[in-house]
């Protein structure tokens, strides 16, 4: 797989997923596009990070225990109202923000091939 720009690489890269495995393949992946990958197996420690340190941007799960991502994205828009986030999803049910101004929010569908990560990482920094 073809490495992602120099413009985009070396990013900071917060996953958060409450499967160990899955947020190793999201850090598998993008470090090896030259991004800077943390993990936080809940949204809660996902916003103890956030606070402790600055992420380009945010992957979640929606499904996770205690908080979904959606709340999860809504939490940290209080906190960081631009934070890039990209949510993604294995369930078969869409996901919907349920706010019609939820900037910088990607959704992605799980199953996904390293290309669509990719793509949507690069679509993600391109807004910004």
């Amino acid at each position: 797989m073809q490495p992602i720009s120099e413009s985009l690489a070396g990013r900071r890269i917060l996953v958060v997923d409450d499967d160990p495995l899955v947020a190793l393949t999201f850090k598998t992946f993008l470090t090896g596009d030259g991004h800077q990958v943390e993990t936080a197996g809940s949204a809660e420690e996902a916003l103890i990070k956030v606070h402790a340190s600055h992420y380009d941007l945010v992957i979640t799960d929606h499904i996770l225990p205690h908080m979904t991502g959606v709340e999860l994205a809504r939490q940290l828009r209080i906190r960081l109202p631009a934070q890039p986030i990209i949510l993604t999803s294995g369930s078969p049910q869409p996901i919907d923000p349920g706010e019609p101004n939820f900037p910088s929010v990607c959704l992605l569908g799980k199953p996904f091939v390293p290309q669509e990560l990719k793509a949507a990482v690069a679509k993600t920094f391109a807004q910004l």
